[in-house]
């Protein structure tokens, strides 16, 4: 945890914003982690519910899945942060993350999760921006509605 603490620091002395992202089990669901995350001062913190994604953790994931009202208890548990003005807390729970969610994988491919599964695109170099993100489905409405959003 030095390490992370430093990292952070390293982070806040030049001027680089923070992110924190977080994946709630059936294992860590209970923990309070407002500690740390006064202790790193993320500018931003996400929180996300484990889910399954088809061809990837199926047979894998079920000793992690927890309940909806689980999830929700630990984002209400740690609310106190965003009130403090230490962190924004955004809680992305199973149907607000698919379609809503992208992300570049090494080969310069978006991807995200659509019909509980990962699509890849074509290579954004290759097709451009807007053809990847129509090709892993990303839903614009969904992506502003969980807060996808932000200014840096």
């Amino acid at each position: 945890m030095a390490r992370i603490r430093g990292l952070a620091a390293w982070c806040h002395e030049r001027g680089v914003h923070l992110k924190v992202n977080t994946v709630v089990t059936a294992l860590n669901c209970d923990e309070d982690m407002g500690g740390l995350l006064l202790a790193l001062r993320p500018e931003r913190w996400k929180v996300f519910q484990v889910f399954r994604v088809k061809g990837q953790n199926v047979g894998r994931v079920k000793p992690l899945l927890g309940s909806r009202e689980r999830f929700e208890a630990f984002v209400v548990r740690h609310a106190a942060l965003a009130a403090a003005g230490i962190t924004v807390v955004v809680s992305v729970n199973n149907d607000a993350i698919e379609d809503s969610y992208v992300m570049v994988d090494p080969l310069g491919r978006s991807y995200g999760n659509h019909d509980g599964r990962h699509v890849v695109s074509a290579p954004i170099l290759s097709v451009g921006v807007q053809e990847a993100l129509r090709g892993v489905g990303l839903s614009e409405a969904k992506f502003d509605s969980r807060d996808g959003r932000y200014a840096w």
